[in-house]
């Protein structure tokens, strides 16, 4: 029995970095659920949304739970969720079947947030279980993978998908990188790869909520709901590691004090 309550602690206390660090995430699900069922007067269900998402954003912003700092990863990735949505949405590949007021492009202005969440939990699981990052490749290598992640987004609408080879590229890059942690007193490791992967089916289940509760809908989605499509796991796969990456080089980049206490950045590939 003495084994058993340390390992129930570690669990908990892993369980409650995480359950703080999607709270971002976990709000927006809220919203999507409430206002499926709870109709608000004066504006449609997804410019309430909007308003909504705003308000958690100034809320974590006042209440110290994100900084200035985190908050230009948090907007890169919004924009280039944007663009993406914009995208997809024009060549069907999903829809935004609710009418709003604010809907740019056939794209509601909220849902940009949820790319926004995705960014905000890798910021925040770095600050909460102490993240060190170990055999970081080089900037100019990163910038291309991601270059190709995200140019690939679009060229797969058309029939063009070569994520096949973007595993490999990733595999090269990546299989010596290492992502050390802290839960309790206990420090553990495990492979890059691995991380990418478990985020990206987290945010998959994620997805399968969202899209019941009618946020968006996939075109097999749109007479009657069920479960996205599992090669969506490996789409999410690589939109999470543009977002690391963007996260992690930024830390490098500007290499501030405040965020020294909280985010070691060890063992970066040196140009």
């Amino acid at each position: 029995m003495a084994t058993v309550f340390p390992l129930f602690e570690q669990l908990w206390d892993f369980f409650i970095k995480q359950l703080r660090s999607v709270l971002f995430g976990a709000l927006i699900l809220l919203g999507l659920a409430v206002s499926k069922y709870l109709a608000l007067p004066g504006l449609e269900r997804y410019d309430w949304l909007l308003i909504y998402v705003i308000l958690i954003q100034v809320f974590l912003l006042l209440t110290k739970f994100e900084t200035a700092f985190d908050l230009i990863a948090i907007l890169i990735f919004h924009i280039m969720g944007m663009i993406l949505e914009i995208y997809k949405v024009r060549f069907g590949s999903w829809s935004y079947p609710e009418p709003g007021l604010f809907k740019f492009f056939g794209v509601p202005l909220y849902s940009a947030f949820m790319y926004s969440a995705i960014g905000s939990y890798v910021v925040r699981i770095i600050k909460e279980m102490e993240i060190e990052v170990k055999q970081w490749p080089k900037w100019y290598y990163l910038l291309g993978l991601c270059g190709l992640i995200y140019l690939n987004f679009f060229t797969d609408t058309h029939g063009l998908d070569y994520r096949n080879l973007l595993y490999v590229l990733i595999l090269v890059l990546f299989w010596r990188t290492r992502f050390s942690f802290k839960v309790k007193k206990q420090r553990y490791e495990w492979l890059a790869v691995l991380g990418f992967f478990l985020i990206g089916l987290f945010i998959y289940f994620a997805e399968n909520i969202g899209s019941f509760f009618n946020a968006w809908r996939y075109s097999y989605q749109l007479t009657a709901w069920r479960l996205v499509d599992l090669g969506k796991i490996s789409s999410w796969t690589l939109l999470i590691i543009i977002t690391i990456v963007i996260v992690v080089e930024l830390q490098r980049i500007a290499n501030l004090p405040i965020f020294a206490k909280k985010i070691t950045i060890k063992n970066i590939i040196k140009d």
